[in-house]
C-alpha cells in the first residue's frame, strides 16, 4: 500500500510546478463525514473542525522525513 501511494504521488507531483506539489499525504484512522462533523449535509469540508482535530498531527507529517503518514 505505502508503495503504491508513493508511486501515486510521484506520478502526480511530475508534472506539476515545485509550489504545487504534494510534498506529505496523511492517512486518517477515520473517515470524514458528517456523523464526525467533519463535513456538513452537502458533503463541503469543515475547515476549523479537520483543523481543529488534526492540527497536531499534520504539524508531525510536516516534519515528518516521509511522504506518508498512518494516523
Amino acid at each position: 500500500m505505502e508503495e503504491s501511494l508513493h508511486s501515486t504521488l510521484k506520478t502526480a507531483n511530475s508534472d506539476l510546478p515545485g509550489y504545487k506539489r504534494i510534498s506529505h499525504v496523511m492517512i486518517a484512522k477515520d473517515p470524514l463525514g458528517v456523523e464526525n462533523d467533519l463535513l456538513t449535509p452537502t458533503l463541503k469540508f469543515k475547515r476549523n473542525a479537520i483543523d481543529n482535530k488534526y492540527l497536531d498531527t499534520l504539524n508531525q507529517v510536516c516534519q515528518c522525513e516521509e511522504a506518508n503518514y498512518w494516523e
